[in-house]
């Protein structure tokens, strides 16, 4: 998943992922004014082949269920 914001604030653009089965790693790559900012992407489901507990929204967990991370 990758937001593209051309012409738009980056400040202002989120994603929000609810579910959906991910393989690949979960990384952020946004670079705001020479600072990486971390409050893009608000994860409230899904399985993960890679810890996103950087990215839970608030309220949610991450846990590894087998070779998954499940996040509820």
């Amino acid at each position: 998943v990758r937001l593209l914001g051309f012409g738009v604030d980056v400040d202002e653009m989120h994603g929000y992922i609810k579910g959906g089965t991910f393989n690949g790693e979960v990384k952020l790559n946004k670079f705001v004014s020479g600072e990486f900012n971390s409050q893009v992407f608000f994860v409230s489901g899904g399985k993960f082949k890679y810890n996103p507990s950087d990215f839970l929204a608030e309220g949610y967990t991450s846990t590894q269920e087998g070779d998954y991370y499940v996040v509820k």
